[in-house]
C-alpha cells in the first residue's frame, strides 16, 4: 500500500469515525439459536459507543436462524461496536464465552445498513400499494453449536445475515453458580444441582431426570422434537458451514400462459435470510448472493383466480444440488415453472448449459376467486404439515 493509499484509507476511518458520533437509530437487541439446538444465554450484552451496552437478561432461545421471538427494548443509540455473552448450548452440555469487538469495516457495514434501509411496502398494500423506504428495526446475535457467533439485521420485509462470525471458546466459569446459585444470599447447605452434569440431565431429561420420548409428547413438552433428534442423531457439526455458503443465483418464476401476473414473493433461505417483495410496489427488495434456498411462498393472477403456493425444499437435496454442481463462478437461475392450469409445477436449477431438476420439493397450491375468496387447494403433494425442514435452521 502507497503513502496516497494509506492516507486515504485513514481519511476513511476518521470521517466514519466522525459520523458515528451524531448518527443514531432505533433498534431492538434479539437473541436466536437453531429451533432444534436451543442455548440459555447467562450474560448477553451488545456494546454500543464506547462505554454503553443494551442486554436482554437471561434469555432461554430456540427460535431458529434470522428468525425474531424475544422481545427486547428500542434503543436509542449507536449502531453495535461488539458483543460479549456467555452461554450454555443445551445439546452439547457446554458452555461457551466469547467478547468480541467489530472492526471498523464490519461497524461501517452495520452503520450503513440501519443507515440506507431498504424499499419494502405498507402492510396495508391492497389499500395503499405503494413502496416504503424502512430501515432494520433489530440486531440479532445467534449462537451455534460449536461455539459461532453470527448476527443478523431483522426488518419488517427483509431479513439479512452478516458475514461475520466469531468464534466462542469453552468455558467452566459458570460451574460453580450452576451447582451452588449466585454467590449473593447463598445458602451453604443447598445446592441447586448435584454436577454441571446433573444441570444438563435436568435440560435434557436425562439421568435421574429421565423422560421418554413418549412422555414428552404425551405432556406436549415445548423440547419434544429437539431432544427426539439429539438422541437419535447428535449434534450435526458441519452443517451450519453448508447453510451459510454463498451462490450467484436468482429464482425466477416461469408461467406458460403469458397472461398470467405474479405479484408476491417470500423466500427463506437456509442461512436464516428472507425477503418479501411485491412486483408491483419494491421488486428489487432481493438477497445478493443467497444461500441455498428454503422455503418460497409466491402469489398469482389467472383470469379471474387468485392462486398461492408454497414450496418446502428438502435439506439434503438442495444443499447436494448446490455444492455439487454450481460453482463460485458461474450465473444460475432456480426455475420456478406452473403449468398453464395452474396445477402442475416443475422446479430446476439452470446455467447457459446445464439444467437439473428438483424431486423432492413438497408443494401445496390454493385458489380463489378474488383476493378474500374462498380457498380451493389445486395441488398438493404433501400432507398441510410439511415433513421437508432444515434440521439445523
Amino acid at each position: 500500500m502507497n503513502f496516497s493509499q494509506q492516507m486515504r484509507q485513514i481519511a476513511m476511518k476518521l470521517s466514519w469515525r466522525l459520523k458515528r458520533l451524531f448518527m443514531k437509530y432505533s433498534w431492538q437487541l434479539r437473541l436466536a439459536a437453531p429451533r432444534f439446538f436451543p442455548v440459555c444465554a447467562d450474560w448477553f450484552y451488545v456494546k454500543y459507543d464506547k462505554n454503553s451496552a443494551v442486554t436482554n437478561g437471561t434469555v432461554f432461545c430456540a427460535c431458529g436462524l434470522g428468525e425474531d421471538q424475544h422481545q427486547g427494548f428500542a434503543e436509542i443509540s449507536h449502531c453495535p461496536t461488539g458483543v460479549d455473552l456467555v452461554w450454555a448450548s443445551l445439546m452439547e452440555r457446554k458452555w461457551y464465552t466469547g467478547d468480541f469487538e467489530f472492526s471498523e469495516e464490519e461497524m461501517a457495514l452495520i452503520d450503513s445498513l440501519f443507515r440506507n434501509g431498504f424499499v419494502g411496502y405498507d402492510y396495508n398494500f391492497i389499500k395503499n400499494p405503494k413502496p416504503q423506504q424502512l430501515t432494520y428495526e433489530m440486531f440479532s446475535v445467534c449462537c451455534l453449536p460449536g461455539g459461532a457467533v453470527r448476527f443478523y439485521m431483522i426488518g419488517r420485509c427483509k431479513t439479512i445475515c452478516l458475514d461475520i462470525v466469531f468464534h466462542a471458546e469453552e468455558t467452566h466459569e459458570m460451574d460453580d453458580v450452576i451447582i451452588h446459585g449466585p454467590s449473593v444470599n447463598r445458602h451453604p447447605d443447598i445446592n441447586f444441582y448435584d454436577s454441571v452434569s446433573d444441570y444438563s440431565d435436568d435440560n435434557l431429561y436425562e439421568g435421574k431426570h429421565a423422560k421418554t420420548l413418549e412422555e414428552l409428547k404425551e405432556e406436549e413438552n415445548d423440547m419434544y422434537e429437539a431432544i427426539a433428534y439429539h438422541r437419535a442423531n447428535g449434534v450435526p457439526y458441519g452443517l451450519w458451514n453448508r447453510y451459510f455458503r454463498r451462490y450467484n443465483y436468482k429464482i425466477n418464476v416461469v408461467f406458460e400462459d403469458k397472461e398470467t401476473k405474479l405479484y408476491h414473493e417470500d423466500c427463506k433461505f437456509a442461512n436464516g435470510e428472507r425477503f418479501m417483495l411485491y412486483t408491483a410496489i419494491n421488486p428489487s427488495n432481493t438477497i445478493d448472493r443467497p444461500s441455498p434456498v428454503k422455503e418460497l411462498y409466491i402469489q398469482w393472477i389467472s383470469k379471474e383466480y387468485y392462486y398461492d403456493a408454497r414450496f418446502y425444499f428438502n435439506e439434503e437435496e438442495t444443499l447436494n444440488r448446490f455444492e455439487n454442481l454450481l460453482s463460485e463462478s458461474g450465473n444460475y437461475t432456480l426455475e420456478i415453472r406452473i403449468s398453464k392450469y395452474n396445477n402442475y409445477f416443475e422446479i430446476v436449477l439452470k446455467d447457459d448449459k446445464d439444467l437439473y431438476t428438483f424431486e423432492s420439493v413438497e408443494i401445496v397450491a390454493f385458489r380463489s376467486v378474488g383476493y378474500y375468496g374462498t380457498n380451493e387447494k389445486v395441488y398438493s403433494n404433501c400432507d398441510y404439515d410439511h415433513q421437508n425442514s432444515f434440521i439445523g435452521s
